[in-house]
C-alpha cells in the first residue's frame, strides 16, 4: 500500500555539506517539490552587518515548464501528438478488421456496377449509396473501440499504451490517484462522441475539424488541457 501524499524525508542523498531535505510524494510518486528539513541550520552562515531580517519561510523548489498544482510536471504537447498516434495505429487496425465485411462487399457492389457500364450520374449515385454506409459503420466501429480501448486503460493504467511508451499519464488535475468511471466517461465522450454522428454521414463528414482543434487547445492553453481534459478536469503528465 502507498503512503498518503505529504512531505517525506528525501530518498535522495543530500550533497556534502548541503542539510537535508525534505520531498513532495504526491501518492504515487515522488515530485519536484523539495523544502529544508526541519531544525537543520546550514552550515555556512555570514554574519549580518545590520538588522537581521525575520527568518522566512521556504520556497519549494519549481521544476521547469508548467505543473499540477502539486507540482506534477505536465506532458509538452508533442509527446501528447506522438502518443495519439501511436494509439491511432493500434486502434485503426482494430477498426479496419471490424469494418472489413462492409469494405469487401462494398468492393464486390462497385465491381459489379462498373460491369454494367452506367451512365455518369446513375454512377455517382450509386457509388454514394454504397460509400454512406460504409461511413456510417467505420465512424461507429471507431468509437465503439476507443471507447472501451480508452476507457479500460485509464481505469486500470492511468494511461494508454501510447502514453505509457512515451512516459505519459493521466490523472485528475487537483489530485494524483486512479481516475473515476465519471472523469473517464466525460473525457471519452468529448474527444470521440463526435464519431457517434456516424449514423448521419454528412454530419460525421462536416465535423472532421474537430479532432484536430480538442488536440490543438491544448497547446495554447496555460493548464495544458484539451477540451477532453477540461470536461474530466485532468491534466496529461509526465511519469518519468
Amino acid at each position: 500500500m502507498l503512503s498518503p501524499p505529504g512531505w517525506y524525508p528525501d530518498p535522495a542523498p543530500p550533497a556534502p555539506g548541503d542539510p537535508p531535505l525534505l520531498r513532495f510524494w504526491d501518492g504515487q510518486q515522488w515530485t519536484w517539490q523539495v523544502a529544508p528539513a526541519p531544525g537543520h541550520v546550514p552550515a555556512r552562515v555570514a554574519a549580518p552587518t545590520y538588522a537581521a531580517q525575520p527568518a522566512q519561510p521556504p520556497y519549494a523548489a519549481q521544476p521547469p515548464g508548467p505543473t499540477t498544482p502539486d507540482g506534477t510536471p505536465l506532458a509538452p504537447f508533442w509527446p501528447r501528438v506522438a502518443a495519439h498516434l501511436i494509439d491511432a495505429l493500434i486502434l485503426g487496425a482494430a477498426s479496419s478488421v471490424a469494418t472489413f465485411p462492409i469494405q469487401l462487399s462494398m468492393q464486390r457492389d462497385m465491381q459489379a456496377l462498373l460491369e454494367s457500364e452506367p451512365e455518369p450520374g446513375e454512377l455517382l449515385s450509386a457509388y454514394l449509396d454504397m460509400f454512406l454506409p460504409l461511413v456510417m459503420w467505420s465512424a461507429l466501429a471507431a468509437f465503439v473501440t476507443w471507447t472501451l480501448y480508452t476507457a479500460l486503460m485509464l481505469r486500470f493504467k492511468g494511461a494508454t499504451v501510447g502514453k505509457m511508451a512515451l512516459g505519459l499519464g493521466v490523472r485528475l488535475r487537483d489530485r494524483p490517484g486512479r481516475l473515476p468511471w465519471s472523469s473517464i466517461a466525460a473525457r471519452v465522450l468529448t474527444q470521440h462522441g463526435y464519431m457517434l454522428t456516424g449514423v448521419f454521414p454528412w454530419v460525421y463528414l462536416a465535423l472532421f475539424w474537430y479532432p484536430w482543434l480538442d488536440c490543438l487547445w491544448a497547446a495554447g492553453d496555460g493548464k495544458r488541457q484539451a477540451l477532453h481534459d477540461k470536461a474530466a478536469r485532468t491534466n496529461v503528465v509526465r511519469t518519468r
